[in-house]
């Protein structure tokens, strides 16, 4: 289980500065086959809102995927609205790719592919993961330069945050609460299980 929130700004083609704010929520399953192969799914909700515009937008990201010690890939689908004053539903693909020894160095690549909204669009980055200690990313998105790391406990919980920063008015600054589970006893995973 999984939640997550930010606030943000970015510049429009136009010129003006749009700030925003988003949350959202999610639940995934992991099944693994050992150190670093594991399927997951499951799906992400949100709720996006602008400055510009006075109602909130929402949507839901259902995904899939599978990783392997020296690629992984993640697919999705995203449903949400198509503007504050349309009932429209549009669908935008959205997913992740990584290639790379996972607890060495790997490349990743990903388009909509946060729980918490719409923003960022795109991701291209470096990162690296350790059983101890979690994932750190660094790399450029539609707002700027980014840095992320997933910081991991052993007491289930893990923390995300989300920094991006492209200028005074291109930024953003999340934070991911995740709790990690066994099934239903609801028992923590340890560190060396996520």
């Amino acid at each position: 289980m999984s939640f997550s929130g930010g606030v943000g700004s970015y510049t429009q083609i136009c010129g003006g500065v749009v700030n925003y704010d988003q949350v959202g929520a999610g639940i995934a399953r992991t099944d693994r086959w050992g150190p670093f192969d594991r399927t997951k799914y499951g799906v992400q909700g949100f709720r996006y809102a602008e400055s510009a515009t006075p109602q909130p937008r929402y949507g839901v990201r259902p995904f899939i995927g599978g990783e392997t010690r020296w690629a992984g890939v993640e697919a999705g689908a995203l449903f949400a609205e198509l503007d504050n004053n349309s009932d429209r539903i549009v669908f935008e693909p959205s997913g992740r790719l990584r290639l790379g020894p996972a607890d060495i160095a790997y490349l990743e690549a990903a388009v909509l592919a946060h729980e918490h909204g719409l923003q960022p669009i795109l991701e291209l980055g470096i990162g690296t993961a350790h059983w101890d200690f979690g994932t750190f990313h660094v790399g450029v998105c539609n707002e700027g330069f980014y840095f992320s790391p997933e910081i991991v406990t052993n007491s289930g919980l893990s923390l995300s945050p989300f920094v991006a920063v492209g200028g005074s008015n291109d930024w953003e600054l999340s934070l991911r609460l995740q709790y990690n589970f066994r099934d239903f006893t609801l028992a923590p995973i340890g560190r060396k299980e996520y």
